[in-house]
């Protein structure tokens, strides 16, 4: 099991708590095992594994929901230390059923808590593991620019770059729908034309009619099962 102790969604508390409850692990639930750092190769303590025969709970530091996303060398030496059967801590120790760690009972390590940001993060924001803070935000469109052959960039917009430009149009274009419905429709008029939509099943890409051996498009053409 391993949390991002900065992660507020599945916090690292209540999957500690948890652990403490596995029955079959009594080493580990007894107190005999303690937490101690994981090493990595750049030297850096990202984090603390307490762990018993088989079993390790591991705690990251200054990680989010997704820890390989924060702290990605940690999470690819535990993932490669874990397939090749040696220890979380060290990666040196071949684990077998009487492998434990000896250490604190309690992970005492407290972060400043420079990890939160209390602002909704653009699609493309990224993130710097050196401060744990996102990177500064920078302007797709203008990036395109710079990377187009015109803009003296020379190079080609990634499949993801792209993916976000269009994704920034299609929200403009929604959000200006909405308004120019919101400024020319009262109400009433509104609300009818919602009704309708749905009564003709023009919101869903399917509609709950499953026949034996077609489904109805929302458009009203039949689509033949595929094997």
């Amino acid at each position: 099991m391993y949390f991002g102790d900065a992660d507020f969604n599945c916090n690292w508390f209540g999957g500690e708590a948890f652990s403490k409850t596995l029955t079959n692990v009594p080493v580990y639930t007894s107190g005999t095992a303690g937490f101690v750092n994981i090493s990595t190769s750049d030297g850096v303590v990202h984090g603390q594994v307490k762990a018993a025969g088989k079993f390790s709970f591991v705690r990251i530091y200054e990680a989010g929901h997704e820890v390989p996303f924060y702290q990605p060398l940690v999470a690819l030496e535990m993932v490669n230390r874990t397939i090749h059967g040696f220890d979380i801590a060290t990666g040196q120790t071949v684990v077998s059923n009487t492998y434990v760690t000896n250490g604190p009972v309690d992970s005492t390590y407290n972060d400043t808590g420079s990890t939160v940001t209390f602002q909704v993060l653009p699609l493309n924001a990224t993130y710097n593991i050196t401060t744990n803070q996102p990177n500064p935000p920078y302007d797709v469109a203008e990036e395109m620019m710079a990377a187009s052959p015109g803009g003296g960039g020379g190079r080609l917009l990634t499949r993801y770059e792209r993916a976000v430009i269009d994704a920034g149009k299609i929200n403009s274009r929604i959000n200006l729908a909405r308004r120019e419905v919101g400024d020319t429709v009262g109400a009433e008029v509104q609300e009818r034309y919602i009704q309708r939509k749905r009564k003709t099943g023009r919101f869903a890409l399917f509609d709950d009619r499953v026949s034996a051996g077609a489904r109805n498009h929302s458009h009203g053409h039949r689509l033949g099962r595929r094997g």
